[in-house]
């Protein structure tokens, strides 16, 4: 931030903070994004045709979808 102020002035040095709060929210959305489709390919037992004895038809049908897998993951593990 001091650099870029010495280079373009104090006026713009909330450009810097502005780009760290986007990179850091952009890269939290996409590693959301990813532990969704791990986990849920965990969950139907995809990796390695390994039968991790859940039955998927007794679980609720928003759980078991990409969205319920990453809302359940951000509320209980990455949120608090």
């Amino acid at each position: 931030k001091g650099l870029w102020s010495l280079a373009f002035g104090d006026r713009t040095a909330y450009v810097v903070d502005t780009i760290v709060c986007v990179q850091c929210f952009l890269g939290g959305t996409i590693y959301i994004g990813l532990l969704g489709d791990i986990f849920l390919a965990l969950l139907k037992g995809a990796s390695f045709g390994v039968d991790i004895g859940i039955d998927i038809d007794m679980l609720p049908p928003g759980l078991v979808s990409r969205q319920g897998v990453i809302l359940l993951i951000t509320s209980l593990i990455l949120f608090p």
